[in-house]
């Protein structure tokens, strides 16, 4: 990820699933997720998934803060199939207490223009 502020707090967000081979027939896999990025690892839960089924979408999310403009995302899949799914992958930037005040200012502002006309 490229273009990022130092300091500056992010929001990683993903949809993860499980799923099994056809006519793959060992014990259930228990699949996971270990994300890491800008040297913070973390671990989704643990995605029990049915014989030759999908575990369905779960979502993940997790808040970091920037300490290079440059940072690299990284996934690997755990468990004895290690065929775990992703979708959805975004990077988003937290809004500042500030920015939030002001727009809730701001909204409240509109609301008492209108109440007056």
């Amino acid at each position: 990820m490229h273009g990022l502020e130092i300091g500056k707090s992010y929001k990683l967000k993903f949809y993860y699933g499980g799923t099994q081979f056809l006519n793959y027939n060992p014990a259930p896999p228990h699949e996971a997720v270990i994300y890491t990025f800008g040297g913070i690892s973390a671990t989704t839960p643990t995605l029990d998934v049915a014989a030759q089924s999908f575990s369905g979408w779960r979502t993940a999310t997790a808040t970091y803060t920037a300490t290079s403009t440059s940072e690299l995302l990284n996934f690997l899949a755990t468990g004895p199939n290690d065929l775990v799914l992703l979708d959805g992958v975004s990077l988003n930037p937290v809004p500042e207490a500030g920015t939030v005040g002001l727009l809730g200012l701001g909204i409240g502002a509109i609301g008492v223009a209108r109440r007056r006309k």
